[in-house]
């Protein structure tokens, strides 16, 4: 996962590793290749899933307990 902390709009395109070439980077068997806002971050997921809320870094997540987190 390669990310920016803030971002104004978000879009995720999933991509194939043949097309990135230099940019591919290791992912386990199943798991899918997001390009965040058509650049250079993105994210390696076996699922995507999104929620808006107005929380901040120490609300509940609405996807469950994550670990490493009270």
């Amino acid at each position: 996962m390669l990310v920016r902390p803030i971002y104004e709009t978000l879009s995720l395109y999933e991509v194939d590793l043949a097309v990135l070439g230099e940019r591919a980077v290791e992912r386990p068997s199943g798991a899918r290749m997001f390009l965040l806002n058509d650049d250079d971050n993105y994210v390696v997921a076996g699922a995507i899933g999104w929620h808006e809320d107005d929380g901040d870094h120490r609300s509940p997540s609405r996807f469950g307990p994550l670990p490493g987190t009270p």
